[in-house]
Formats: C-alpha cells, sequence, structure tokens
C-alpha cells in the first residue's frame, strides 16, 4: 500500500458515499475535475444504485388520507 493507492481509495469512497465530484476535488486538492475522475473509481453497484434513485424518483408520488368519521 502506497500514498497514491491510498489517495485513489479516499477518492472512491467519498465518491461511493454520495460525495459529489466537485467536493471530492476541493479536498483532493485537484486542479481540475478530469483529475479527480481519474482517481474515483465508480463501482457497478453504486452505478446500479444511482439508476434506482432516478427510478424511484420519477414514481408518483401517492398519498393515503385517513378519513375520519
Amino acid at each position: 500500500v502506497t500514498f497514491h493507492t491510498m489517495r485513489h481509495t479516499f477518492a472512491s469512497n467519498l465518491v461511493a458515499a454520495g460525495v459529489n465530484l466537485y467536493e471530492v476535488k476541493e479536498l483532493m486538492g485537484h486542479s481540475t475535475l478530469a483529475l479527480t475522475e481519474r482517481y474515483s473509481h465508480v463501482r457497478a453497484d453504486n452505478l446500479r444504485a444511482a439508476v434506482r434513485a432516478m427510478e424511484q424518483a420519477q414514481e408518483p408520488q401517492t398519498k393515503v388520507i385517513e378519513l375520519k368519521r
């Protein structure tokens, strides 16, 4: 394990936790988002979770109203 490996892990874990790339860029001290993208590897399960979140946001929201007698 090297310092470089730890930086990659740090960036990837931040992205996996839902931190946006701009914030990761600032935390890493990178000058460009392109460099941050190189460091932050996105796992396939994170991509699936992102798609599920989008699908859930698109589902119509229904409310149950309880009527009192």
